[in-house]
């Protein structure tokens, strides 16, 4: 017996490109995806949204591994989790990353800054540039001033760029966007 393996691919090819088949595709995605995930992604890419928030939280990690940030701060910035995907209906899921730890840190002048730094990471991702006085207070115990020039590290940005150049055809992402604080 004699298989004619081209015909039966070129069958199954036709089937997969009638709006039948496709539909099919998108249906077994949807199950697949939504079974695991993505950011903005289109389905059918083999990848689950979980699979691509993961690598995506991998490479902002490294991102804030190499900015040169202080242990303390990069260690606060390591905890990051997602929510759970969800699907767009026009054949797209969305899925939201964020930082889980404590971002806030004291003022060292509680008496005019009551309420400290909120986010330690869109502090050191955007950096800021006060024209100020320095704030004087106890830090550890000992005396201390505020910076009033923090370079903007742009980790989450960079993180960004080299996950779409790298990652995002593999895992089907087709966007990724900041959240405010983060732009």
């Amino acid at each position: 017996m004699k298989v004619d393996m081209d015909a039966i691919l070129k069958k199954a090819q036709t089937y997969l490109d009638s709006s039948e088949g496709q539909k099919q595709i998108q249906q077994a995605a949807r199950g697949a995806i939504m079974g695991n995930v993505t950011f903005q992604t289109a389905s059918g890419h083999g990848y689950s949204i979980r699979q691509a928030a993961n690598k995506f939280i991998e490479t902002l990690r490294g991102s804030i591994a190499a900015s040169g940030l202080s242990a303390g701060v990069a260690s606060a910035l390591n905890e990051i989790e997602y929510d759970a995907p969800v699907d767009n209906g026009d054949g797209t899921f969305s899925i939201n990353i964020h930082f889980v730890g404590n971002l806030k840190r004291k003022s060292l002048y509680d008496e005019e800054y009551p309420e400290g730094v909120d986010n330690l990471a869109a502090l050191y991702n955007n950096g800021v540039d006060h024209m100020m006085s320095p704030v004087y207070g106890t830090w550890h115990g000992e005396l201390a001033h505020s910076r009033t020039v923090i370079p903007g590290l742009h980790f989450i940005e960079q993180a960004k760029q080299s996950f779409m150049a790298a990652d995002a055809a593999k895992y089907g992402v087709i966007d990724i966007q900041l959240g405010d604080d983060y732009k």
